[in-house]
Protein backbone atom coordinates (compact mmCIF):
# COMPACT_ATOMS: atom_id res chain seq x y z
CA UNK A 1 0.00 0.00 0.00
CA UNK A 2 1.50 3.63 -1.04
CA UNK A 3 2.03 6.02 1.32
CA UNK A 4 -0.41 8.86 1.96
CA UNK A 5 0.73 12.24 2.17
CA UNK A 6 0.34 13.90 5.18
CA UNK A 7 0.36 17.69 6.33
CA UNK A 8 3.69 17.43 8.05
CA UNK A 9 4.99 15.64 5.00
CA UNK A 10 3.54 18.91 3.18
CA UNK A 11 5.58 21.30 5.51
CA UNK A 12 8.99 19.07 5.68
CA UNK A 13 8.95 19.33 2.01
CA UNK A 14 8.29 22.78 1.71
CA UNK A 15 10.50 23.60 4.93
CA UNK A 16 7.80 25.38 6.97
CA UNK A 17 5.35 24.59 9.62
CA UNK A 18 2.73 22.19 10.03
CA UNK A 19 0.53 25.24 10.81
CA UNK A 20 1.54 27.62 7.86
CA UNK A 21 0.17 25.01 5.50
CA UNK A 22 -2.85 24.59 7.64
CA UNK A 23 -3.61 27.77 7.28
CA UNK A 24 -2.63 28.32 3.63
CA UNK A 25 -4.38 25.10 2.06
CA UNK A 26 -7.48 26.69 4.81
CA UNK A 27 -7.74 29.84 2.44
CA UNK A 28 -5.21 32.01 5.03
CA UNK A 29 -3.09 32.92 2.15
CA UNK A 30 -1.50 36.10 3.75
CA UNK A 31 0.12 34.28 6.30
CA UNK A 32 2.94 33.84 4.52
CA UNK A 33 5.11 34.97 1.24
CA UNK A 34 4.90 34.59 -2.06
CA UNK A 35 7.82 32.74 -2.30
CA UNK A 36 6.48 30.31 1.02
CA UNK A 37 3.48 30.25 -1.16
CA UNK A 38 4.72 28.85 -4.55
CA UNK A 39 6.92 26.01 -2.35
CA UNK A 40 3.62 24.76 -0.34
CA UNK A 41 1.34 24.60 -3.98
CA UNK A 42 5.13 22.42 -5.21
CA UNK A 43 5.05 20.43 -2.45
CA UNK A 44 1.19 19.64 -2.77
CA UNK A 45 1.52 19.16 -5.82
CA UNK A 46 4.46 16.90 -5.76
CA UNK A 47 3.17 14.70 -2.94
CA UNK A 48 -0.14 14.54 -4.60
CA UNK A 49 -1.23 15.79 -1.06
CA UNK A 50 -5.65 15.80 -0.40
CA UNK A 51 -6.81 16.85 2.89
CA UNK A 52 -8.02 14.45 4.94
CA UNK A 53 -11.43 14.44 6.73
CA UNK A 54 -13.38 12.81 8.86
CA UNK A 55 -16.78 14.90 8.63
CA UNK A 56 -17.88 18.19 6.49
CA UNK A 57 -14.59 20.17 6.38
CA UNK A 58 -14.94 24.56 6.28
CA UNK A 59 -15.43 25.65 2.85
CA UNK A 60 -17.37 22.54 1.33
CA UNK A 61 -20.66 21.96 0.15
CA UNK A 62 -22.86 19.78 2.65
CA UNK A 63 -26.06 19.89 1.87
CA UNK A 64 -29.17 21.91 0.63
CA UNK A 65 -30.76 25.14 2.45
CA UNK A 66 -34.12 24.99 3.37
CA UNK A 67 -36.58 27.92 2.87
CA UNK A 68 -36.72 30.15 5.27
CA UNK A 69 -39.43 32.26 6.07
CA UNK A 70 -38.04 36.19 7.14
CA UNK A 71 -41.00 36.79 9.17
CA UNK A 72 -40.75 34.55 12.03
CA UNK A 73 -36.93 35.60 12.01
CA UNK A 74 -37.89 38.90 12.72
CA UNK A 75 -40.33 37.95 15.32
CA UNK A 76 -37.91 35.31 17.16
CA UNK A 77 -35.25 38.04 17.22
CA UNK A 78 -36.54 41.19 17.12
CA UNK A 79 -34.97 42.11 14.09
CA UNK A 80 -37.09 44.07 12.06
CA UNK A 81 -36.76 44.41 8.01
CA UNK A 82 -35.64 47.44 6.21
CA UNK A 83 -35.20 48.12 2.80
CA UNK A 84 -34.12 45.03 0.43
CA UNK A 85 -34.28 43.01 3.26
CA UNK A 86 -31.46 44.20 5.16
CA UNK A 87 -32.10 43.69 9.21
CA UNK A 88 -30.78 45.96 11.84
CA UNK A 89 -28.05 43.77 12.45
CA UNK A 90 -26.60 44.18 8.96
CA UNK A 91 -27.07 40.99 7.32
CA UNK A 92 -29.63 40.03 4.39
CA UNK A 93 -31.91 37.11 4.74
CA UNK A 94 -33.19 36.14 1.47
CA UNK A 95 -37.03 35.96 1.18
CA UNK A 96 -38.57 32.32 0.08
CA UNK A 97 -34.72 31.05 -0.22
CA UNK A 98 -35.09 28.42 -2.87
CA UNK A 99 -33.46 25.08 -2.26
CA UNK A 100 -30.16 25.44 -3.70
CA UNK A 101 -26.49 24.31 -2.53
CA UNK A 102 -24.61 26.13 0.34
CA UNK A 103 -21.00 26.71 1.82
CA UNK A 104 -20.52 26.25 5.67
CA UNK A 105 -17.94 27.97 7.74
CA UNK A 106 -17.33 27.59 10.73
CA UNK A 107 -16.62 29.86 13.79
CA UNK A 108 -15.02 29.05 17.09
CA UNK A 109 -15.88 30.39 20.50
CA UNK A 110 -13.53 30.20 23.07
CA UNK A 111 -14.12 31.98 26.78
CA UNK A 112 -11.60 32.75 29.57
CA UNK A 113 -11.82 30.75 32.56
CA UNK A 114 -13.73 33.44 34.78
CA UNK A 115 -16.52 33.01 32.13
CA UNK A 116 -16.69 29.49 31.15
CA UNK A 117 -19.65 27.97 30.40
CA UNK A 118 -18.84 25.06 29.08
CA UNK A 119 -16.71 23.28 31.59
CA UNK A 120 -18.26 20.86 34.81
CA UNK A 121 -15.49 22.09 36.63
CA UNK A 122 -16.47 25.84 36.02
CA UNK A 123 -17.17 27.12 39.44
CA UNK A 124 -19.25 30.08 38.00
CA UNK A 125 -21.40 29.11 35.00
CA UNK A 126 -22.90 32.40 33.97
CA UNK A 127 -25.75 33.60 32.33
CA UNK A 128 -23.91 36.13 30.01
CA UNK A 129 -21.89 33.54 28.86
CA UNK A 130 -24.64 31.53 27.20
CA UNK A 131 -26.04 35.13 26.22
CA UNK A 132 -23.08 35.38 23.99
CA UNK A 133 -23.48 32.41 22.50
CA UNK A 134 -26.92 32.95 21.72
CA UNK A 135 -26.62 36.02 20.32
CA UNK A 136 -24.03 34.58 17.98
CA UNK A 137 -25.42 31.52 16.77
CA UNK A 138 -28.35 34.23 16.12
CA UNK A 139 -26.37 35.69 13.44
CA UNK A 140 -24.56 32.46 12.13
CA UNK A 141 -27.40 30.66 11.80
CA UNK A 142 -28.59 32.94 9.03
CA UNK A 143 -25.50 33.24 7.52
CA UNK A 144 -24.67 29.69 6.86
CA UNK A 145 -22.11 29.16 9.89
CA UNK A 146 -21.94 26.96 12.57
CA UNK A 147 -20.03 27.38 16.10
CA UNK A 148 -17.37 25.41 17.51
CA UNK A 149 -16.27 24.99 21.17
CA UNK A 150 -12.81 24.20 21.88
CA UNK A 151 -11.54 22.03 24.78
CA UNK A 152 -10.62 22.86 28.04
CA UNK A 153 -7.27 22.64 27.74
CA UNK A 154 -7.04 24.97 24.82
CA UNK A 155 -9.67 27.93 26.41
CA UNK A 156 -7.34 28.28 29.32
CA UNK A 157 -3.84 27.31 27.58
CA UNK A 158 -1.62 30.49 25.96
CA UNK A 159 -0.95 28.41 22.99
CA UNK A 160 -2.54 29.06 19.44
CA UNK A 161 -2.00 25.73 17.80
CA UNK A 162 -5.36 24.61 18.52
CA UNK A 163 -6.61 27.47 16.91
CA UNK A 164 -4.67 26.45 13.83
CA UNK A 165 -5.50 23.42 12.44
CA UNK A 166 -7.42 25.11 9.46
CA UNK A 167 -10.96 24.07 11.71
CA UNK A 168 -12.58 27.70 11.51
CA UNK A 169 -12.50 30.51 9.65
CA UNK A 170 -12.48 32.64 12.67
CA UNK A 171 -12.52 32.97 16.26
CA UNK A 172 -14.66 34.98 18.49
CA UNK A 173 -12.35 35.19 22.09
CA UNK A 174 -12.84 36.16 25.29
CA UNK A 175 -8.97 36.95 26.88
CA UNK A 176 -7.57 38.28 29.57
CA UNK A 177 -5.39 41.56 29.05
CA UNK A 178 -2.03 40.10 28.98
CA UNK A 179 -3.41 36.60 26.56
CA UNK A 180 -1.00 36.81 24.00
CA UNK A 181 -3.10 34.84 21.54
CA UNK A 182 -4.91 37.42 20.33
CA UNK A 183 -1.66 38.77 18.77
CA UNK A 184 -0.37 35.52 17.59
CA UNK A 185 -3.47 34.43 16.30
CA UNK A 186 -3.99 37.90 14.02
CA UNK A 187 -0.37 37.91 12.95
CA UNK A 188 -0.84 34.12 11.50
CA UNK A 189 -3.85 35.44 9.29
CA UNK A 190 -7.19 33.97 11.76
CA UNK A 191 -9.29 36.59 11.83
CA UNK A 192 -10.18 37.20 15.71
CA UNK A 193 -13.01 39.05 17.37
CA UNK A 194 -12.59 39.77 21.44
CA UNK A 195 -15.16 40.41 23.12
CA UNK A 196 -14.90 42.44 26.33
CA UNK A 197 -11.72 44.33 25.40
CA UNK A 198 -11.76 47.97 24.51
CA UNK A 199 -8.34 48.93 25.37
CA UNK A 200 -4.95 47.84 23.48
CA UNK A 201 -7.02 46.02 21.04
CA UNK A 202 -4.04 44.06 18.79
CA UNK A 203 -3.76 45.14 15.15
CA UNK A 204 -6.09 42.87 13.33
CA UNK A 205 -8.51 42.31 15.45
CA UNK A 206 -11.74 43.17 15.99
CA UNK A 207 -13.73 43.75 19.18
CA UNK A 208 -17.17 44.02 20.81
CA UNK A 209 -17.28 45.53 24.30
CA UNK A 210 -19.77 46.61 26.90
CA UNK A 211 -19.81 50.97 27.36
CA UNK A 212 -18.58 50.34 31.00
CA UNK A 213 -19.27 53.99 31.81
CA UNK A 214 -22.86 53.21 31.24
CA UNK A 215 -22.38 50.11 33.47
CA UNK A 216 -21.21 52.18 36.64
CA UNK A 217 -23.46 54.89 36.00
CA UNK A 218 -26.74 53.15 36.46
CA UNK A 219 -25.16 51.10 38.93
CA UNK A 220 -24.02 54.24 41.21
CA UNK A 221 -27.04 56.90 39.52
CA UNK A 222 -29.48 54.24 40.94
CA UNK A 223 -27.64 54.10 44.90
CA UNK A 224 -26.95 58.31 44.93
CA UNK A 225 -31.25 58.42 44.03
CA UNK A 226 -31.66 55.87 46.86
CA UNK A 227 -29.85 58.53 49.08
CA UNK A 228 -25.76 56.84 49.40
CA UNK A 229 -22.76 58.93 49.74
CA UNK A 230 -20.29 56.98 51.02
CA UNK A 231 -20.24 53.73 48.34
CA UNK A 232 -17.78 51.66 48.22
CA UNK A 233 -16.34 49.41 45.02
CA UNK A 234 -15.63 46.23 45.16
CA UNK A 235 -13.75 45.26 42.15
CA UNK A 236 -12.73 42.18 39.67
CA UNK A 237 -8.64 41.90 38.82
CA UNK A 238 -7.36 44.79 37.63
CA UNK A 239 -3.33 42.59 37.94
CA UNK A 240 -2.84 38.98 37.69
CA UNK A 241 0.18 36.46 36.74
CA UNK A 242 -1.17 34.94 33.61
CA UNK A 243 -2.69 31.21 33.62
CA UNK A 244 -1.61 28.81 35.61
CA UNK A 245 0.34 25.14 34.00
CA UNK A 246 -1.19 22.82 36.34
CA UNK A 247 -4.32 20.90 36.21
CA UNK A 248 -5.69 20.88 39.80
CA UNK A 249 -6.29 18.44 41.79
CA UNK A 250 -9.47 15.91 41.48
CA UNK A 251 -9.39 16.92 37.53
CA UNK A 252 -10.42 20.95 38.24
CA UNK A 253 -9.20 22.67 35.82
CA UNK A 254 -9.95 25.78 37.73
CA UNK A 255 -8.13 25.00 41.38
CA UNK A 256 -4.83 26.32 39.99
CA UNK A 257 -5.70 29.04 37.54
CA UNK A 258 -4.54 32.65 38.52
CA UNK A 259 -6.48 34.76 36.79
CA UNK A 260 -5.57 37.67 34.44
CA UNK A 261 -5.85 41.20 34.85
CA UNK A 262 -9.38 41.85 33.28
CA UNK A 263 -10.04 44.98 31.04
CA UNK A 264 -13.50 45.02 32.06
CA UNK A 265 -12.69 45.01 35.71
CA UNK A 266 -10.07 47.93 35.01
CA UNK A 267 -12.47 50.24 33.53
CA UNK A 268 -15.04 49.74 36.21
CA UNK A 269 -12.14 50.74 38.81
CA UNK A 270 -11.53 53.97 36.32
CA UNK A 271 -15.12 54.57 35.89
CA UNK A 272 -15.92 54.48 39.88
CA UNK A 273 -12.82 56.74 40.72
CA UNK A 274 -14.18 59.27 38.00
CA UNK A 275 -17.77 59.39 39.25
CA UNK A 276 -17.05 59.59 42.53
CA UNK A 277 -14.40 62.74 41.93
CA UNK A 278 -17.02 64.45 40.02
CA UNK A 279 -19.26 64.02 42.80
CA UNK A 280 -16.81 64.89 45.59
CA UNK A 281 -17.49 62.47 47.67
CA UNK A 282 -15.70 61.54 49.39
CA UNK A 283 -13.59 64.53 49.28
CA UNK A 284 -10.00 63.56 49.89
CA UNK A 285 -8.28 61.01 47.78
CA UNK A 286 -7.18 58.64 50.61
CA UNK A 287 -10.43 58.37 51.74
CA UNK A 288 -11.49 57.15 47.94
CA UNK A 289 -8.68 54.91 47.62
CA UNK A 290 -9.70 52.96 50.87
CA UNK A 291 -13.32 52.06 49.63
CA UNK A 292 -12.05 50.53 46.88
CA UNK A 293 -11.48 47.00 47.14
CA UNK A 294 -9.50 44.74 44.36
CA UNK A 295 -9.76 41.27 44.61
CA UNK A 296 -7.34 38.54 42.62
CA UNK A 297 -9.71 36.51 40.72
CA UNK A 298 -13.90 37.09 39.81
CA UNK A 299 -14.86 34.06 42.67
CA UNK A 300 -14.34 36.46 45.01
CA UNK A 301 -12.00 34.45 47.24
CA UNK A 302 -11.04 38.07 49.57
CA UNK A 303 -13.98 38.83 50.07
CA UNK A 304 -13.69 38.52 54.24
CA UNK A 305 -10.56 40.78 53.56
CA UNK A 306 -12.58 43.43 51.93
CA UNK A 307 -15.30 43.32 54.29
CA UNK A 308 -12.46 43.84 57.24
CA UNK A 309 -10.87 47.19 55.51
CA UNK A 310 -14.44 48.77 55.12
CA UNK A 311 -15.94 48.05 58.63
CA UNK A 312 -12.80 48.69 60.30
CA UNK A 313 -13.63 52.28 59.62
CA UNK A 314 -15.21 54.77 61.57
CA UNK A 315 -18.81 54.95 61.41
CA UNK A 316 -19.03 58.03 59.89
CA UNK A 317 -16.67 56.53 57.06
CA UNK A 318 -18.01 53.26 56.58
CA UNK A 319 -19.99 52.63 53.01
CA UNK A 320 -23.37 52.25 53.37
CA UNK A 321 -23.65 50.57 50.04
CA UNK A 322 -21.17 48.65 47.66
CA UNK A 323 -20.90 48.50 43.67
CA UNK A 324 -19.81 45.08 43.14
CA UNK A 325 -18.23 44.32 39.46
CA UNK A 326 -19.86 41.33 38.90
CA UNK A 327 -23.23 39.10 40.22
CA UNK A 328 -20.24 36.66 41.33
CA UNK A 329 -18.58 38.83 43.82
CA UNK A 330 -22.14 40.63 44.86
CA UNK A 331 -23.10 37.20 46.47
CA UNK A 332 -20.23 36.32 48.04
CA UNK A 333 -20.06 39.43 49.30
CA UNK A 334 -23.66 39.46 50.17
CA UNK A 335 -23.29 36.04 51.88
CA UNK A 336 -20.15 36.98 54.19
CA UNK A 337 -21.88 40.35 55.09
CA UNK A 338 -25.20 38.30 56.41
CA UNK A 339 -22.60 35.82 58.09
CA UNK A 340 -20.53 39.06 60.53
CA UNK A 341 -24.57 40.14 61.35
CA UNK A 342 -24.57 43.08 58.72
CA UNK A 343 -28.17 43.51 57.47
CA UNK A 344 -28.51 43.58 53.86
CA UNK A 345 -30.25 46.16 53.39
CA UNK A 346 -30.63 48.00 55.91
CA UNK A 347 -27.13 47.80 56.99
CA UNK A 348 -25.53 47.76 53.76
CA UNK A 349 -27.13 48.10 50.27
CA UNK A 350 -25.05 46.06 47.47
CA UNK A 351 -25.58 46.18 43.57
CA UNK A 352 -23.99 43.99 41.11
CA UNK A 353 -23.64 43.97 37.24
CA UNK A 354 -24.89 40.78 34.56
CA UNK A 355 -28.43 40.17 36.38
CA UNK A 356 -27.76 36.42 36.43
CA UNK A 357 -30.03 33.70 37.77
CA UNK A 358 -27.98 33.40 40.78
CA UNK A 359 -29.17 37.05 41.57
CA UNK A 360 -32.99 36.25 41.76
CA UNK A 361 -32.60 32.93 43.89
CA UNK A 362 -29.94 34.87 46.68
CA UNK A 363 -31.75 35.38 50.39
CA UNK A 364 -31.82 38.59 49.12
CA UNK A 365 -32.47 39.33 45.51
CA UNK A 366 -29.87 41.48 44.24
CA UNK A 367 -30.24 44.39 42.14
CA UNK A 368 -28.04 44.21 39.15
CA UNK A 369 -26.57 46.10 36.14
CA UNK A 370 -27.90 44.04 33.37
CA UNK A 371 -25.30 43.39 30.37
CA UNK A 372 -26.55 43.41 27.13
CA UNK A 373 -25.12 39.52 26.39
CA UNK A 374 -27.43 38.98 23.42
CA UNK A 375 -26.75 41.94 21.51
CA UNK A 376 -22.62 41.43 22.31
CA UNK A 377 -23.17 37.95 20.89
CA UNK A 378 -25.01 39.53 18.05
CA UNK A 379 -22.35 41.93 16.68
CA UNK A 380 -19.65 39.77 17.40
CA UNK A 381 -20.73 36.93 14.87
CA UNK A 382 -21.66 39.87 12.70
CA UNK A 383 -18.47 41.75 12.80
CA UNK A 384 -16.00 38.53 12.49
CA UNK A 385 -18.31 37.80 9.44
CA UNK A 386 -16.71 41.26 8.28
CA UNK A 387 -13.63 40.57 9.63
CA UNK A 388 -13.54 36.96 6.97
CA UNK A 389 -14.91 38.64 4.17
CA UNK A 390 -11.68 41.66 4.31
CA UNK A 391 -12.77 44.42 6.08
CA UNK A 392 -10.58 46.50 7.92
CA UNK A 393 -10.05 45.83 11.50
CA UNK A 394 -10.79 49.28 12.87
CA UNK A 395 -14.12 49.04 11.42
CA UNK A 396 -15.06 46.12 13.00
CA UNK A 397 -14.89 47.46 16.32
CA UNK A 398 -18.16 48.77 18.39
CA UNK A 399 -19.00 50.16 21.93
CA UNK A 400 -22.57 48.18 23.00
CA UNK A 401 -24.74 50.48 25.60
CA UNK A 402 -25.64 49.57 28.73
CA UNK A 403 -29.23 50.72 29.12
CA UNK A 404 -31.19 48.60 32.17
CA UNK A 405 -30.71 47.85 35.71
CA UNK A 406 -32.72 45.11 37.16
CA UNK A 407 -33.86 46.55 41.25
CA UNK A 408 -34.26 44.36 43.47
CA UNK A 409 -34.17 44.02 47.41
CA UNK A 410 -30.28 44.16 47.86
CA UNK A 411 -30.65 48.08 47.78
CA UNK A 412 -32.98 50.70 49.97
CA UNK A 413 -31.93 54.09 51.13
CA UNK A 414 -29.90 54.07 54.19
CA UNK A 415 -31.08 54.49 57.33
CA UNK A 416 -31.91 57.69 58.44
CA UNK A 417 -33.30 58.71 54.96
Amino acid sequence: MSHRATLKDVAARAGVSPTTVSLFINGHETVCSRDTAERIRSAVSDLNYRKGRSGPRPGAIVGLGLAHNVHSFTTSYGVHQGAQGVGTLGYSPAVNRVSTPFTVRTIGVAFSPACDIYDPNSPEPTNLASQIWQGASQVTDWDNCRLLTYPVEARRSTDIVPFLDGATSGVILIPGNDDPRPTRLAQAGLPVMLVGRSTDIPDGCGAVYALERDTVDLALGHLWELGHRRIAHYAGPTAGVGYADGNGTNGNYYEDVSYQPSDIAQQRVSRFQSWMKRHAIPNETSEQEALIFTDTSWRGENVEEALDRWFDLPADRRPTAIFCASDVLALRLLEAAQARGISVPDDLSIVGVDDSPEACKASVPLTSVITPGLQIGREAARLLLRLMEGWPASSCRLAVPVERIAIRQSSAPPKGV
